[in-house]
């Protein structure tokens, strides 16, 4: 969907929610459920987990949409919700690490080599590969490439500075590609 579209949308999503009309409820879970939960699917294991994190999303932001003051900011709003709760839950449940907060100094696996895509007939390499590189990489390549958002938005969504949100993005693709091109026997 494009920017122009899904800005008209969240305003009157905002206008509704505002108004308390369960039709901006309504819509607002039509809109973002498939992708909440697409993003919160990348980092539980099980797609139960992910399905209780995203109902505990709901409930917060049914609580708190009247804080959002601007249609632009909804989308990484929603998110940011997401990611909390979802971390929050990761560390109840000590299921699986979660999401660093910063990250360390990380080593790019090896960033010589151009991926050649062509080989790639369907998405199942690009999840395949996605679910070996770590959580803080595997994000920031959900958000950007399969969410499509702006590195301005990926920060304020995962809390980190744009700089931090720039070098993750770059070792995420340089590893994402030695997982494929690994995969691929190259």
């Amino acid at each position: 969907m494009n920017n122009e579209v899904r800005l008209l949308k969240n305003r009157f999503i905002l206008l509704k929610c505002g108004q308390r009309e369960n039709e901006g409820f309504r819509m607002l879970i039509e809109l973002y459920e498939r992708p909440l939960f697409y993003y919160l699917r990348r980092f539980m294991e099980r797609e139960e987990d992910a399905w209780d994190v995203l109902q505990e999303v709901w409930v917060k932001v049914m609580r708190s949409i009247s804080s959002v003051k601007s249609a632009g900011t909804l989308t990484p709003w929603l998110y940011r919700i997401a990611r909390n709760t979802m971390i929050d839950h990761q560390r109840r449940e000590r299921r699986c690490e979660p999401l660093p907060e910063d990250d360390g100094p990380g080593a790019l696996i090896d960033d010589t080599k151009e991926l050649d895509w062509g080989y790639l007939d369907t998405a199942a390499a690009i999840h395949e590969g996605l679910a070996h590189l770590p959580p803080t990489e595997r994000e920031v390549l959900t958000l950007f490439f399969l969410e499509e958002f702006s590195i301005q938005e990926i920060a304020e969504i995962a809390g980190a500075p744009v700089g931090t949100i720039k070098s993750r993005l770059h070792r995420a693709r340089g590893n994402l590609r030695v997982l494929l091109t690994r995969e691929k026997g190259q």
